[in-house]
């Protein structure tokens, strides 16, 4: 008996270790797609249906969208963006989900294009459908924010023109009618968490930063705009909320690009003509950013309530402190605000950073500017940096050169 149980004692141990092996080699095979290092993406810059258009017998958007799969296949490419509502309008599921289904699939790749997604009753929605690598539609993403052309009365943009039927808005206005999306989701793709946003939706950065908030790494934003979007709207979202971003636009406008952190424009397309382009995205250095970030951890959530608020309608804009007279709308453009700013060697002497305050004060003042912008602790100087601790410093020599500029300002 002894000598079986010295038998099963290596037995036992080879079993554990097999089995812990098994399970080692499950675990990195499942996460290693989670904690995938970089991905390669692709953005197409190209025109089909546009906002009004309806569809048309002669114009083959999936046959023209179909080679580019098959050029970001060759680059190896894991995902592929097109514009917004460049297959116009179509079922889904229907015959054209259907060929995209299976390239995604017979590529292996995700992809993203916009469309207008028709629904019950001739309603209709601006749509973002994802493929994934199975043949299937893995999500939707439905635009929330109605970039609308024409409005009546007070206050602007706030209600559509009178008078038109639904034949009319779908031609002429069709974000007047859409059905509009009620969230801001979270995808999961196998190499990382991505948003999507569409069009005007990126003009405000509330949406931006909800994605990012709910754990997006890569946001994909397509667009159907004339003009080429500034590369300052991407290189901001991406500084400020810890993302990539792959913006696609149709070619009769531009600003078609890939960024990266921390406001990198890796690639970007010419603007105003149809093009390709691809980068590779460092997702580990995205969940770095975000893991490590100071702004993330140091968020003061109970001071922005106002952003969840209507903004006010009114009808008067504010006034100067004393004139109670009100200023109508649209008169402020007829005033300027004269802005100047400063920069000069800020030391531990009060006295000499207050001299050099005066200074630019009259410059500021003899240029016609009403308001002059200083640095940082310009007049006291930088604690631990300029000198050392406020354990002997000259708090009534701070006052009184505060109280001395702010009698030059009046």
């Amino acid at each position: 008996m002894y000598h079986e149980k010295k038998r099963w004692i290596p037995a036992l141990c080879l079993g554990a270790l097999l089995a812990l092996f098994i399970f080692s080699s499950q675990a990195d095979t499942s996460s290693s797609k989670a904690v995938k290092a970089t991905v390669k993406v692709a953005a197409v810059q190209i025109s089909g249906y546009d906002k009004g258009d309806w569809p048309s017998s002669g114009l083959n958007v999936v046959g023209r969208l179909l080679p580019y799969m098959d050029q970001a296949k060759q680059e190896h490419a894991e995902l592929v963006v097109f514009p917004e509502y460049v297959l116009g309008h179509i079922d889904v599921p229907g015959p054209e989900t259907d060929q995209f289904s299976l390239a995604a699939a017979a590529h292996d790749i995700y992809l993203i294009v916009g469309c207008w997604e028709t629904l019950y009753d001739s309603r209709y929605a601006n749509t973002a459908l994802i493929f994934d690598r199975e043949r299937t539609i893995a999500g939707k993403y439905r635009k929330t924010h109605a970039a609308v052309d024409h409005y009546e009365g007070e206050p602007a943009w706030s209600r559509p023109p009178a008078n038109k039927d639904l034949d009319w808005f779908r031609q002429q206005d069709p974000e007047w009618t859409m059905e509009r999306g009620t969230d801001l989701p979270v995808f999961d793709f196998d190499f990382g968490r991505v948003g999507i946003l569409t069009c005007y939706d990126g003009w405000f950065p509330e949406s931006f930063r909800s994605l990012s908030l709910k754990g997006a790494e890569l946001i994909v934003w397509i667009n159907g705009r004339r003009g080429s979007v500034e590369d300052f709207i991407i290189k901001s979202a991406m500084f400020q909320n810890h993302v990539a971003v792959i913006r696609a636009n149709q070619a009769y406008g531009g600003g078609t690009m890939i960024g990266d952190l921390p406001a990198k424009i890796l690639a970007r397309c010419p603007d105003g003509q149809e093009a390709f382009i691809t980068s590779e995205v460092d997702l580990a250095h995205v969940r770095k950013v975000r893991g490590s970030s100071r702004n993330f951890q140091q968020r003061r959530p109970d001071l922005y309530e106002t952003i969840t608020q209507p903004i006010a309608s009114a009808k008067t804009i504010p006034v100067l402190e004393g004139d109670s007279t009100p200023q109508k709308e649209g008169t402020s453009s007829e005033a300027s605000l004269g802005v100047a700013s400063c920069q000069f060697p800020v030391s531990a002497d009060v006295a000499a950073n207050a001299q050099w305050i005066r200074k630019y004060m009259y410059q500021a003042k003899t240029r016609g500017a009403h308001l002059l912008h200083t640095s940082e602790a310009s007049l006291s100087g930088y604690a631990g940096v300029d000198f050392g601790t406020f354990d002997d410093f000259e708090w009534d020599l701070l006052r009184q050169k505060t109280t001395a500029l702010c009698r030059l300002a009046q």
